[in-house]
């Protein structure tokens, strides 16, 4: 079980009651779940769910709720989630996947059909229902209808069915029905006029809390889409759903997962799937013989009768080929395990290793390949005719399988460019992708924080305000194992130094890196001359040379021998949290360790590029004559605060991504200024 989770729930009512069913699943998979929700009322029931309180908002409703359950709010500044996780529907139904789909990809264990999607309902919510029961003298059936209507605060008339049709509905069933009109006066705008109401509560009559347990009480729900369906599906009413136009039924209404048995719905043809919600030319034109069809099935339908309706096709969408290239098996099996991921491709490999250990993982991937002159890998050093077979190897898999996209890590490297020669020729699909902290991964359209011209630079300035509210997805592990952590006191005796002398700490990295080959500074050619250049022009500094694990665990290596040259070197081993609790000025070609120091306050001079490419974070040594005087270069660099919050957010949460989750899906199957504006 994990320790804890954070998750930003939504702000609609609706919405709110939709998820509650995926939460309740989710939630086992905690200890503490940490929940955003103006509406904690609706999940107090589960009993690891902690509550935290929304941003302010413009939304009538939700501010209401925020206020009256404000003590079951804990601040946000005194929690720290181990991961984070986001319910996009929204952005799924772009991608032809339906609400309950969406959900389910983020909890799938839970797969029973149709899913239980009821609330508890709470005595005192009972009790207010019941008095508004009372004062009503009928024999008839209960209907609770919600009337068109637009709101101020949520303006969406796109979605609104035509309010002829429920006039028709009315005078059909006024004689069988006693017909109860929801609404909100103070911030809701008829659209137009429906006769025959016996009720009408518009004037907060009854709360929300309410209005679930009045429906739960109904025989019979009737509206176009908004709270008042989540209400009768939460309940189990019979309830019939009169859609206009901005987003398609079958996204919302699941065939699948929701018993048909109790939800009808009917909608124009063809159907205006604008995803505009000022939109006002929807057609909204239904056949009222297909109102009659519809509504009348619905309500003679009783218990005995089937959960799921036999009509109703379940349309599954068709498979795409995804290629992944160059990963490790382990994270190939993360992303093949992704729900997301793998209910929309069938997934093809390449790698430099065997491929025994992709065919261990069963059936997860349909073909796994080697390529050739991948005994080669580490050096890189492959001549033309290498490359051309190489590149033909790569067109011949990608044309042979009919790659739709490709997942093509280290964009430096001779194989990952020759095959993003081929993408480019063929017209594939080719993103960029990196490891990172905590099982995390880098995905760029662009190249990857080591290249220049990444996609932090487009788009690290398009983030929200960060506020106190704002929760960051620090990275909790470094991606190397680490010895054990030693106090300041004790580095200093075991090395033998003085703790007055002059200090920087270089985090070495592995000379084969694809991460140095590209930096900022022309009159370097390679990474054997920043280490060169650095530690010659500084003998006023004793650097602490902590080499990169793999060095340290070969034993030697060209990085170690070129820093054993140089009197003003001490070669440590100790982890990378004692050296940040202990020194403040550090040096680094491009390595994840600079944006990990960062995150602690410690300065940096960097010569490649990085997460945090900017002269207000960090000291760029563009010219070699600016790797002299160091420890003064380093002592007056000031770093903004702010901007290096606003790189740690973007970083942290949006160019980073775990291999699990939702967000892949998107990164893969939306361009980047799509991506980024859906997601910031």
């Amino acid at each position: 079980m994990k320790k804890s989770g954070y998750i930003q729930g939504y702000y609609g009512w609706g919405d709110s009651i939709y998820q509650y069913p995926f939460l309740k699943e989710l939630a086992k998979n905690y200890k503490t779940l940490y929940l955003r929700t103006p509406f904690p009322q609706l999940f107090d029931t589960i009993p690891n769910i902690i509550f935290i309180r929304p941003p302010s908002t413009h939304l009538a409703t939700c501010k209401k709720y925020m206020e009256k359950y404000e003590t079951q709010y804990k601040n946000i500044k005194d929690i720290n989630p181990t991961e984070s996780v986001i319910f996009h529907y929204q952005k799924a139904h772009k991608r032809d996947i339906g609400m309950s789909e969406a959900f389910n990809n983020v909890t799938p264990k839970l797969k029973n059909r149709p899913i239980d999607w009821s609330i508890p309902i709470k005595p005192s919510w009972i009790k207010e229902a019941q008095t508004v029961m009372n004062s009503i003298n009928t024999h008839k059936k209960i209907c609770l209808i919600k009337l068109p209507s637009v709101r101020k605060e949520w303006f969406n008339i796109a979605r609104v069915g035509k309010v002829d049709y429920f006039q028709y509905i009315v005078d059909k069933y006024k004689d069988e029905y006693f017909f109860i009109s929801l609404g909100n006066k103070a911030i809701e705008t008829p659209l137009g006029e429906v006769h025959g109401m016996d009720l009408v509560l518009e004037n907060a009559e009854i709360s929300m809390n309410g209005i679930l347990a009045l429906t739960s009480m109904a025989d019979l729900v009737v509206g176009y889409h908004s709270f008042l369906i989540a209400n009768g599906i939460a309940t189990g009413t019979k309830t019939f759903c009169i859609f206009g136009g901005y987003i398609r039924p079958d996204l919302w209404i699941d065939s699948e997962r929701m018993d048909m048995n109790k939800i009808a719905y009917v909608s124009p043809e063809p159907f205006c799937n604008c995803f505009n919600r000022h939109h006002k030319e929807c057609n909204k034109e239904i056949p009222l013989e297909i109102i009659d069809e519809k509504l009348e099935g619905l309500l003679i339908k009783t218990e005995e009768d089937s959960e799921l309706s036999s009509t109703t096709p379940v349309i599954r969408p068709i498979k795409k080929n995804l290629l992944i290239s160059r990963i490790r098996a382990e994270r190939c099996e993360v992303i093949a395990n992704n729900s997301w991921i793998n209910s929309r491709f069938n997934i093809f490999t390449v790698d430099h290793t065997a491929v025994r250990p992709y065919k261990n993982l069963g059936d997860k991937f349909v073909s796994c390949y080697q390529f050739p002159h991948s005994f080669m890998h580490l050096q890189n050093q492959y001549v033309d005719t290498q490359k051309k077979e190489i590149f033909d190897f790569c067109e011949e898999i990608l044309s042979a399988n009919k790659i739709d996209l490709v997942i093509n890590s280290h964009p430096l490297h001779t194989y990952n460019t020759q095959m993003k020669k081929a993408c480019d020729k063929l017209g594939i699909k080719c993103i960029n992708t990196e490891m990172f902290c905590d099982s995390k991964m880098i995905f760029d359209w662009n190249g990857s924080q080591y290249t220049k011209g990444n996609e932090i630079y487009d788009f690290v300035n398009e983030i929200p305000k960060i506020t106190d509210r704002t929760v960051i997805d620090y990275p909790k592990t470094t991606r190397q194992p680490q010895p054990k952590t030693i106090s300041k006191g004790e580095f200093f005796r075991k090395y033998g130094l003085s703790d007055k002398g002059n200090h920087i700490v270089m985090l070495g990295q592995l000379m084969w890196d694809m991460s140095v080959i590209q930096g900022v500074n022309k009159e370097c050619s390679s990474y054997k001359d920043y280490v060169s250049v650095v530690l010659e022009n500084n003998p006023q500094v004793t650097f602490i040379v902590k080499p990169h694990p793999l060095d340290i665990k070969k034993g030697s290596s060209e990085f170690i021998n070129i820093c054993k040259k140089f009197p003003n070197t001490v070669l440590v081993n100790e982890s990378l949290d004692s050296l940040f609790d202990i020194f403040d000025y550090f040096t680094s070609f491009s390595s994840t360790s600079i944006f990990e120091g960062l995150m602690r306050g410690k300065k940096f001079a960097t010569m490649g590029f990085h997460f945090c490419n900017n002269d207000s974070l960090v000291y760029q040594m563009r010219v070699n004559h600016k790797t002299r005087d160091l420890d003064l270069k380093l002592k007056s660099l000031v770093i903004d605060k702010e901007l290096l919050e606003r790189y740690i957010y973007f970083i942290c949460n949006y160019y980073t991504i775990y291999a699990n989750s939702d967000k892949l899906f998107y990164r893969l199957t939306m361009d980047s200024s799509e991506y980024f504006k859906l997601t910031l």
